[in-house]
């Protein structure tokens, strides 16, 4: 599998260089620390190239002077990983550094302060003196935890067995010799899910007791100040997480069609096969493939916004005032609200395999490709509604409800009027003549109910439930830390694996603000 993964770089290391040197001003330490895993991170060619052009960095790194692996990894864990990182900026005397870190990275550069990662002493000017927190679980990550933890206790992870589930359904009459391997979210979702089950990666996990000690003041060493950028998307997919560990770089940025190379590659052998038999099987085809409406991944894209909104359940007797009426504790009610959505996902997906096994039964090829996507789908849909569960805001609201519009007696009052009066000057048509009373009245009764302004008769309480932001792996909430420098600053429409990648959401906007001094002095980076 061509699946492309990195763990991190752990050192780039850029040194002081003097103006008489070089005629310039003086350019500024800062050390990259890429996550555990990242599409394109801060190493990636445009990246580097933006930074570099637009700053006085020097990467001594490239020289080989340094004497440090820039691709160790994360052996040991972030602790860790933080002794070797303090050991080798010590041994070569750097000074006033700038750690900027994502994910496992920014985790690392957080423990660097401590004495336990291997800080030294308390003079501020050495050393790592200010860090940058891009995406990174601050507070605890539970996907993390939910991969990781179980899996190296000994149990598989309820991830793992979804995983399980959807390649069987997936390789029903030998569809694994059909579904491309290049593009089969599957098995990318597989390989990215083992790697991550690593003791290295638990100081990031939600509960780690070493991150809690870090969190709540209880490890000795120095203050170290910071900003948070942190990362959401409101339409990320599972797939678009894994098209990006696979394809790298996408060539055009900026919608899911182009990001989202896991889903095109299946569509587009779907319509090749269609094509060659003459585009037979158009509707069973648009069944199955219905993914952004009314399909698998619609019920769970879709299922949140309609339950949860401000909008939603507008009277008494709706599904959510149905819930609220079976338990009114928040969180038991999120919860029904989970195995309610799951299991709609799941029927659906049920519903399908008639229609596929018709199609099996005409083109096996076809039939297996569907296949292949619906898996997809499958494994998307479960992803989405596990990232929307148990990280949501809960409000009490009070919500209006109205004196209805009464149709019925809106037609007996017409037509009794009629019936009095039977000239009236609305029921007569363009020529004058009297017309149909039956129509004259629905017309009548629709014009009332476009202008209807009803009473408000009383209010009822609903449970307002809003899905937390989240960048397809951590919510905005176990990205922050309290206490920044300045921020946080948000990256808008990113997903976790691209938030290193500069050309993707804002991340140089907010570089150019923090490194001109928005955060203060440790902050500032000299702009060429």
């Amino acid at each position: 599998m061509n699946t492309k993964s990195k763990t991190i770089g752990l050192i780039a290391l850029f040194g002081i260089l003097s103006h008489a040197m070089f005629g310039q001003e003086e350019v500024r330490n800062v050390m990259f620390l890429n996550g555990i895993y990242s599409a394109n991170g801060f190493d990636d060619y445009a990246t580097e190239a933006i930074l570099h052009n637009d700053y006085y960095m020097y990467d001594i790194l490239r020289d080989g002077s340094v004497g440090l692996n820039s691709y160790e990894g994360f052996d040991g864990g972030a602790i860790e990983s933080a002794k070797r990182v303090n050991s080798g900026m010590q041994e070569w005397g750097y000074d006033n550094v700038l750690g900027i870190g994502h994910d496992l990275g920014g985790i690392t550069l957080r423990f660097m302060g401590t004495d336990e990662g291997g800080v030294s002493g308390t003079d501020e000017t050495v050393g790592l003196t200010a860090m940058i927190l891009i995406g990174t679980p601050n507070q605890g990550s539970r996907v993390y935890h939910d991969i990781a933890v179980p899996a190296l206790n000994g149990d598989d992870s309820e991830i793992q067995r979804n995983i399980q589930f959807a390649k069987a359904l997936r390789d029903q009459y030998g569809n694994d010799r059909v579904c491309r391997s290049d593009c089969n979210m599957i098995d990318v979702l597989e390989d990215w899910v083992d790697n991550l089950v690593n003791p290295d990666i638990l100081e990031m996990t939600e509960g780690n007791s070493k991150l809690n000690q870090l969190n709540n003041g209880d490890m000795s060493g120095r203050s170290i100040p910071h900003v948070v950028i942190w990362g959401s998307k409101d339409d990320v997919i599972l797939s678009e997480l894994m098209s990006a560990l696979l394809v790298g770089t996408p060539a055009t940025v900026g919608t899911q069609s182009v990001d989202d190379e896991l889903t095109n590659c299946y569509i587009e052998d779907i319509n090749r096969r269609r094509n060659e038999i003459e585009g037979e099987y158009e509707e069973e085809l648009a069944e199955l493939m219905a993914r952004n409406s009314n399909g698998v991944l619609g019920i769970a894209g879709s299922l949140f916004g309609s339950l949860f909104s401000k909008d939603s359940g507008a009277g008494p007797g709706g599904f959510f005032e149905r819930l609220f009426e079976i338990q009114v504790n928040p969180a038991n009610l999120i919860n029904q609200a989970l195995n309610f959505g799951v299991s709609l996902v799941e029927q659906n997906f049920e519903s399908q395999w008639d229609k596929l096994e018709l199609l099996r039964q005409r083109d096996e090829e076809l039939a297996a490709l569907a296949r292949c996507e619906l898996a997809n789908q499958w494994m998307d849909a479960k992803w989405i509604l596990n990232m929307m569960v148990g990280n949501a805001e809960t409000e009490v609201v009070d919500v209006p409800f109205y004196e209805p519009f009464d149709w019925n007696e809106c037609l007996w009052e017409c037509r009794e009027s009629l019936r009095d009066s039977p000239n009236s000057h609305f029921c007569f048509d363009n020529y004058g003549n009297p017309g149909d009373p039956d129509v004259c009245c629905q017309n009548y009764c629709n014009y009332r109910l476009d202008n209807h302004n009803p009473r408000i008769l009383g209010y009822y309480q609903r449970l307002q439930v809003t899905p937390e932001p989240h960048d397809g792996i951590l919510t905005k909430s176990e990205q922050q830390l309290d206490g920044g420098a300045a921020g946080p600053y948000h990256m808008a429409s990113t997903h976790h694996l691209r938030e290193p990648d500069i050309i993707f959401g804002n991340l140089d906007a907010h570089f150019q603000d923090i490194f001109t001094g928005a955060a203060g002095a440790a902050f500032i980076v000299p702009e060429k």
